[in-house]
């Protein structure tokens, strides 16, 4: 129940709403342009005077807790009043480059809440066109013909170099699609797909970090290194969906090494009853 309170996907506006506002996902480089709130893990509030400067100039607010479920990026949604040019914010975001890596629209339907759009790939062979490094933001593979693709459109996230990877671009979907499906040798197939944005809410039961969780992203299992004794371990998936409800480590263990690559959300409850919750990355 506690979970269900904290987790939420923005499926349905409140009356009149999505008319008056429209929602610009930002997706930040790497780098310490936020600070995290001590009592949820995900928690932030943006320190970069730049990137507040472009907010202001549009009078756009922005929310405080997001996680994305097919993402290890750290992103912003923005609330963008109509009176502005969504046009000139996107372009005035996607500008400051030293900051940001995207700025997108992001809309809502039935079946994810509030989605943006992602490549699907499978690889022809998982050995050739694997993720190797960033460049300059821009992803480099072990394949020259994939990667002269990669610059041309700007691509910023290619999963972890397994058949089925997620691909995101500063660059037309859809473009960037069409030139996948011509490079064949590599490229055995691709997709649009949807990934889903979800708002987490603060609750009072919730305390600063009391357990270190490492590594994470993790391969298969994770330690927790914790200052108090853990009673219960909840795993759910970022819509919300519980996968583990045990007081076992054990248990824990066994289920996340199944686990498909993603996003997800752990809270740990203590012997004082208060809890923590963290967002893992499993590779």
């Amino acid at each position: 129940e506690i979970m269900k309170k904290i987790i939420f996907t923005l499926v349905l506006f409140v009356t009149g709403f999505g008319f008056c506002q429209n929602k610009i996902l930002i997706t930040l480089q790497e780098g310490n342009f936020t600070v995290t709130d001590s009592e949820i893990s995900s928690q932030f509030e943006i320190t970069d005077s730049g990137l507040n400067q472009i907010l202001n100039n549009y009078t756009a607010s922005y929310d405080h807790e997001v996680v994305a479920s097919c993402s290890s990026k750290i992103m912003i949604t923005t609330t963008l009043p109509t009176s502005q040019n969504t046009s000139n914010f996107i372009n005035d975001l996607n500008a400051y480059d030293a900051v940001v890596l995207d700025a997108q629209i992001i809309g809502s339907n039935s079946n994810c809440g509030y989605c943006f759009d992602i490549l699907n790939i499978t690889l022809v062979d998982n050995n050739i066109g694997s993720f190797q490094s960033l460049n300059n933001s821009i992803v480099q593979t072990n394949n020259t013909a994939l990667n002269t693709l990669f610059q041309m459109y700007n691509v910023f996230e290619y999963g972890n170099g397994n058949q089925g990877q997620i691909t995101r671009c500063n660059c037309n979907i859809n473009d960037l699609k069409t030139s996948l499906q011509n490079l064949n040798s590599v490229i055995a197939n691709v997709n649009i797909g949807s990934c889903g944005v979800v708002w987490l809410l603060k609750n009072e039961n919730f305390v600063k970090q009391n357990s270190e969780i490492f590594p994470n992203p993790f391969n298969s299992t994770f330690e927790i290194s914790n200052k108090e004794t853990i009673t219960n371990y909840n795993l759910y998936d970022v819509v919300g969906k519980e996968i583990v409800n045990s007081n076992s480590k054990a248990v824990l263990d066994s289920k996340t090494e199944a686990l498909k690559t993603g996003v997800y959300l752990l809270e740990l409850t203590f012997e004082s009853s208060k809890k923590q919750i963290t967002k893992l990355i499993k590779n």
